[in-house]
Formats: C-alpha cells, structure tokens, sequence
C-alpha cells in the first residue's frame, strides 16, 4: 500500500498518545524503538481499515487505549523465550503490541476471517517479525494441530473469561498461563489463579484491569516486571 504522510503523522499521534497513558498508569514512556513500530502498525491498521473493518474503535483515543492495554498486558506475562497463541487476533491487539513490547516471546496469531488473517500477516512482514510472529488461518480448534508447544495464550474479546479458560484447557491441556481482560470482580474458577494483574482506568474511566491468570499445579509462571522494552 502506497504511504500517506497524513495517516503516517495520524499514527505517530496515536502512538505517543498510547505511551502518555502508560506513563499516566505508572509504566515510563515507551522507548524509541518501540514506539517507532507502534507507529508503524497503526498506519497499517488504519490503511486496511478503510476498506474492512478492523476495529470498532473509531476514537483515535480508543485506538491509543488498546496499544496501551496491549502493552500493560505484555508486562505481565512470564519471561520467555516461550511460544504463545493469541486467539481472534482480528485486528492484532493484544497480541502485535505484545511481540514488539516482547522479543523473547513466539507468537501464533489466529484468526478465522481471511481480510484480517491477510492484514496481520502485511503488519507480520512489514515490521519484520516474521522470525517468531506466526499467523494461522481458521479457528481455535484449527490451530491446535499447528501450535502443539503452547506455554500461554493471549486473547482479548473472543470469548468471555471462564469460557476463555475451559477451551484453552481443552485444546492444550499442558498450558501454563492465560492473558486476558476480566472484569475486576471476576475470579478464576478452580484448577486456576491470579497470578498477576494490572487494574487501569477504560477508555470512559471505567475500572478494567488485564490480568494473568496461571494454571494451578503446572508450576509458578512467575510473573514478569514491566517489559524490558528494547
């Protein structure tokens, strides 16, 4: 796609914007090098979300939310290297936030609808994360087969928390630790725990929170500081 130095500078905003509320939430701006391919992947997804639809946030308010939820979540998962699936990728958040926040951490994307599967692999070779960033056409069970030595799955909206859990256990009985976005009163049915958690104001200054929610009795993942951003 042909570059847009309007929607470029649209991204850049976006971005930086996403680093003030990390900053505001207690994290530090974001480094250089991160922001940089954030601002990247926004101009990508705004340039494909004008002929499909991607996301439903039409705010660029919202937008810099999610990049920055995505980032929250990305300090809270386990050191890697280990090789993680993010299910209903649709329009790569959490999961592309995560990898570029994440570089010791694999990433399958998975994602049933071909225009979106099509976007993340364009987001997958344009910020050159093909050496450990993966994108698998079709649905969860689909993908079992192709990602076989999953340590963690990430999931944003796809299926509500305790639903999240009892599929995840079901496809890979061995995985050790889910990310997700529960509400704050939620708690974790048996066999699982919190076992690190984010609370953060939403995009109306409602209270969310992102969360990693372990397996009990598959060993202490451990949570994992802030990422160690490059």
């Amino acid at each position: 796609m042909e570059q847009d130095p309007e929607l470029d500078s649209d991204a850049a905003r976006i971005a930086c914007l996403a680093s003030g509320h990390l900053g505001a939430w207690g994290l530090g701006p974001l480094p250089s090098p991160v922001l940089s391919a954030l601002e990247v992947y926004v101009a990508e997804l705004r340039r494909w979300a004008a002929t499909i639809n991607l996301t439903g946030w039409e705010r660029p308010e919202d937008l810099a939310h999610g990049l920055a939820s995505s980032i929250l979540l990305a300090g809270l998962l386990p050191e890697g290297p280990s090789e993680v699936v993010d299910l209903g990728s649709g329009n790569g958040m959490p999961a592309v936030p995560c990898a570029i926040a994440r570089p010791d951490l694999h990433f399958a994307l998975v994602e049933p609808r071909r225009k979106r599967a099509s976007f993340l692999r364009e987001v997958v070779r344009t910020l050159d994360l093909g050496r450990r960033v993966s994108v698998v056409q079709g649905r969860a069970e689909e993908a079992q087969s192709a990602c076989t030595a999953v340590a963690g799955v990430t999931s944003r909206a796809l299926w509500p928390p305790e639903e999240l859990l009892r599929n995840v256990a079901r496809l890979w009985p061995a995985v050790e630790w889910v990310g997700c976005y529960p509400a704050p009163a939620w708690r974790p049915p048996s066999g699982w725990r919190i076992g690190a958690e984010r609370p953060y104001p939403g995009p109306r200054g409602q209270p969310v929170r992102a969360a990693r929610v372990d397996r009990v009795g598959n060993g202490e993942a451990g949570a994992s500081s802030p990422p160690s951003l490059p």
